[in-house]
């Protein structure tokens, strides 16, 4: 193999190490490695390219297969908090649950002790706070001398179902207290037809948020998925945002919440981030709303990619009714309250 040949391997394994990363660490991941650039390339290279391109690119074990050895080991070895945080958030992000990963951290004291499995436990504890997972509600209970929890099979906490909605159950509400109803013919035209769409839509969302505090609003509530109705908020407050390059893509917009799913990691049980994701929701909405008004052909064309105004139209709709579907199981998950 001549030097051009181990120099390519080399960049190889380090693209493939730092695609596996991202998908595991995410932006946490690229933190640590940026963190070395100016004190240890090298080892920020072997942590990339052996590390993440190498091992963990193997497909003898799922992702949080992995993610539960690791945490286990950086347990065991004590003294790895920051290392510990990083695994953390990579465990919930590939599918682990909270309950899973206090289990797991519980389990490791039987090996380690319990001074290390408290201190990664606290460690867990933060980074479930910064997630709005707090509290665990873990699933089982031991020491039971009556032996009444075994019998009994793992503890759950499902809400029971309501509805407010007395006219028509199926619904979130009455249609006299429904901002969604109108009086009247449905609208004219295709244009004002998916301006109706939309705005209904819209507030179906923010009606499915009522009523809920902060750490309901940023609670995971069907795990192992990541989403959150804050979530939800700030995601699509960056989603209208981007639909604005797609028209002006010479005017490009930075990320609201920055790279990397940031609208859902930061979607954290803190009134003032709940205040601030509807803000921002409102005024990118208005935003783009006012930008669209100013292009009433749906067949006209724009960006560089030639997009039809009908397709954007189309594809904002479309956006809203999924995460409408999201906000559905979400919240029902949450408190029970179920209806359209």
């Amino acid at each position: 193999m001549t030097a051009a040949d181990g120099a390519q391997t080399r960049q190889q394994r380090y693209e493939r190490g730092a695609a596996v990363l991202d998908a595991v660490d995410g932006a946490a991941g690229a933190r640590v490695v940026a963190a070395l650039a100016d004190v240890s390339p090298d080892l920020a290279h072997h942590v990339v390219a052996w590390g993440f391109g190498d091992i963990y690119a193997r497909p003898g074990l799922r992702p949080r297969d992995r993610q539960l050895v690791t945490l286990g080991m950086l347990t065991a070895l004590g003294g790895c908090e920051p290392q510990l945080e990083v695994h953390v958030n990579a465990a919930l992000d590939v599918g682990l649950t909270a309950p899973e990963i206090v289990e797991a951290l519980l389990h490791s004291a039987v090996y380690c002790g319990f001074p290390r499995a408290l201190n990664a436990t606290f460690t867990a504890r933060k980074m479930f706070a910064e997630r709005g997972l707090l509290p665990v509600r873990n699933a089982g209970t031991a020491g039971c001398a009556s032996g009444a929890a075994e019998d009994a099979g793992p503890m759950t906490e499902r809400p029971e179902r309501w509805t407010q909605a007395t006219v028509y159950p199926d619904m979130w509400v009455n249609p006299q207290n429904d901002p969604r109803n109108t009086d009247g013919v449905s609208p004219d035209g295709e244009l004002p037809t998916l301006q109706d769409y939309l705005r209904d839509y819209r507030l179906t969302l923010t009606m499915k948020c009522e009523g809920l505090d902060a750490e309901q609003l940023a609670r995971r509530s069907v795990p192992p998925s990541s989403l959150s109705l804050l979530g939800l908020v700030r995601h699509l407050a960056e989603v209208e945002r981007d639909w604005r390059t797609w028209v002006r893509p010479d005017r490009p917009l930075d990320k609201l919440y920055g790279p990397d799913g940031g609208d859902f990691a930061g979607a954290v049980g803190d009134p003032a981030v709940v205040d601030g994701a509807f803000a921002d929701l409102a005024r990118e909405q208005r935003e783009t709303d006012e930008l669209l008004d100013r292009y009433p052909d749906l067949g006209e064309r724009v960006g560089d990619q030639g997009i039809a105004l009908r397709e954007i139209w189309v594809h904002r709709i479309d956006e809203y009714a999924r995460h409408c579907g999201h906000a559905d199981l979400l919240r029902e998950c949450i408190d029970g309250r179920v209806g359209q």
